[in-house]
């Protein structure tokens, strides 16, 4: 299980709740940093909840977060889980791992816990495929440089960008690769997509996902509709579905048929919102990608994406150290 820093120091200033959240909006409004500290004392139950000010100020408007309110969901969901059958129950009952569950469902602690059994049932289900998984899954494909993660971005609604060039993966993708990795891709997608789901900006504005096809010749393209199964790919999007993660939307780039014709045959399988939210694009990044995230946002972009960024973009450090970080897979 992952340990926050500081988690078991000594006892800790609580903030009233009133003057934890004005204090957020001031210091949001004023540009200033201040850190804001509440925590209790139990096993479960971490000081590293609060939230920056401008998410703190976001939380607040979405969903009335408060560190009171935040208190009263975390007891309510963990309850609840330890209510349940022995077979639906998390193993991490801390409040990093479920204040992922209280936001992604907006504070409605029924359909948090819900959540939590549908993610259960999948951590069962595909146990062997996910047994040892940690950070090793992310490392082993980030050598190709396919994948980046970017916050700051969207100036519009603070979404976190995840940008993939398929291109970059295809060469490594090796026969004897495949043979000595199987299922690297769907593994390393799994990782990804449960380390973002932990992070606060994530759980407040969601990601916006962006895919270009445009550096990829027809065999490139074959070779990557094929690199995983159909059932490979229902189980990504399934966990995608099972852990509740805020995705606002899934743009592919200049997609050919060949790729379109996989996604018809999964989304009979996504639910009706996960369906709604990919759209398969020509090449007008101009006139897409500044709708998502704003002009200024598009202009720091690749120019693969029609940006003027140069030919790569940076990976959010914070977010690449949390991809890379040993765990022992026991959620």
């Amino acid at each position: 299980m992952l340990v926050a820093l500081g988690s078991t120091r000594g006892a800790l200033l609580t903030l009233a709740v009133s003057k934890a959240f004005l204090e957020a909006v001031w210091c949001a409004r004023r540009g200033t940093k201040k850190i804001l500290v509440y925590a209790e004392s139990s096993k479960y139950m971490s000081d590293s909840l609060d939230l920056p000010p401008h998410l703190a100020a976001e939380a607040f408007a979405q969903y009335k977060e408060t560190p009171e309110s935040r208190r009263k969901a975390l007891d309510e969901l963990r309850k609840g889980i330890q209510e349940l059958p022995e077979e639906d129950r998390l193993n991490d009952l801390s409040d990093l791992n479920l204040i992922r569950f209280v936001r992604c469902r907006k504070y409605d602690v029924a359909r948090a816990l819900a959540t939590t059994v549908t993610l259960k049932r999948f951590y069962v289900k595909h146990a062997t495929l996910l047994r040892g998984l940690d950070g090793s899954a992310f490392k082993l494909l980030d050598q190709f440089q396919s994948l980046r993660i970017k916050k700051g971005l969207d100036k519009q609604s603070g979404k976190t960008l995840v940008m993939v060039r398929p291109a970059r993966l295809m060469p490594g993708m090796t026969s004897d690769f495949q043979k000595a990795h199987p299922n690297a891709l769907l593994r390393m997608n799994i990782w990804v997509m449960d380390r973002l789901s932990r992070d606060p900006d994530v759980q407040v504005n969601g990601i916006a996902a962006l895919m270009t096809c445009s550096e990829m010749g027809f065999f490139d393209l074959v070779s990557f509709a094929n690199i995983m199964t159909i059932d490979d790919r229902k189980i990504l999007f399934a966990h995608m579905s099972a852990l509740g993660i805020r995705m606002k939307g899934m743009y592919i780039f200049e997609a050919p048929l060949v790729i379109k014709g996989v996604f018809a045959l999964i989304r009979p399988f996504l639910s009706a919102k996960l369906s709604g939210r990919i759209n398969m694009l020509g090449g007008d990044y101009a006139a897409v990608i500044p709708t998502i995230i704003g002009e200024e946002g598009f202009r720091q972009l690749p120019a693969v994406y029609g940006g003027s960024g140069g030919e790569d973009i940076e990976f959010d450090q914070d977010m690449y150290a949390k991809m890379g970080v040993s765990y022992m897979w026991n959620p």
